[in-house]
């Protein structure tokens, strides 16, 4: 596929995430900006999810042997349209302001790495396989956004999303994806492609920092929950306890009263 099909097709893949993203923004106006651009990313990342799972795990083609390979039809397609999503949704984070440095890192990371396999024609699979590795754990990320956002993440269901988020981000992204940027650095692809991929293995690295600092403040959220119910437990067990005996003080104190008497 020529250069300037994939630029088209690039192009069409920005206009339709906006107009997407414009769409589903008339059906929310009285909610903020974020919450459709969520939406948008959410839709996002589970087509993108299952696109390249079928791509690399069902199509014949072994993400860690099929390393600095020519690019086929349906790889470039996939990887115009998560591009298309990556330079919308960058242009977005840059207008809202709504992200940090990491962030807008890891999106610059990704619109250069898949840029580079288009521009070269090989390397689409191990670009596959981080975004399968990327997406499949932001799933859960914009999940937690919506839960907390209807202020439902303090629920067993709230707990659990956050469970499976991070332990989808250390098993996939931390140490699956540092396989392949390993096999990555041990194939043919091309260096530029090498250096795409290890650079984005350390953003993942500094995200992590961040997801370990966030699991260490929700574990002691929830001992300390626990504990204070079962203080109050106790305590309230003590008072129960407490009463029936004077309760059954009073009555005995009655009964020999009336015998006396």
């Amino acid at each position: 596929m020529d250069h300037n099909a994939i630029i088209r097709r690039v192009a069409g893949w920005t206009i339709f995430w906006y107009t997407s993203y414009r769409f589903v923004k008339r059906f929310n106006r009285n909610k903020c900006p974020e919450y459709s651009c969520r939406i948008i990313t959410e839709i996002h990342a589970i087509i993108i999810t299952v696109l390249s799972c079928r791509i690399l795990f069902f199509m014949g083609k072994w993400p860690f042997d099929s390393l600095g390979l020519e690019n086929e039809p349906v790889e470039i397609e996939t990887i115009c349209a998560s591009l298309g999503y990556f330079l919308h949704d960058f242009i977005w984070c840059l207008y809202y302001m709504t992200e940090g440095v990491t962030m807008l890192l890891h999106h610059v990371m990704s619109i250069v790495t898949m840029t580079i396999s288009l521009y070269l024609g090989v390397s689409a699979v191990e670009v596959l396989g981080a975004i399968f590795g990327s997406e499949i754990s932001s799933i859960f990320l914009n999940l937690r956004w919506f839960i907390k956002y209807h202020k439902i993440h303090d629920t067993s269901f709230g707990m659990l999303v956050d469970v499976v988020f991070v332990l989808s981000f250390i098993g996939v992204r931390m140490f699956v994806g540092g396989y392949l940027a390993y096999r990555e650095l041990l194939s043919p692809a091309p260096m530029l492609m090498k250096i795409g991929g290890s650079c984005m293995y350390g953003v993942n690295c500094v995200f992590l920092l961040h997801i370990l600092s966030f699991a260490r403040y929700r574990i002691t959220k929830l001992s300390n929950k626990l504990k204070n119910q079962h203080q109050n437990t106790n305590g309230h067990t003590n008072i129960v306890q407490n009463g029936s005996q004077n309760g059954l003080r009073h009555r005995v104190t009655d009964k020999n009263h009336s015998s006396h008497s």
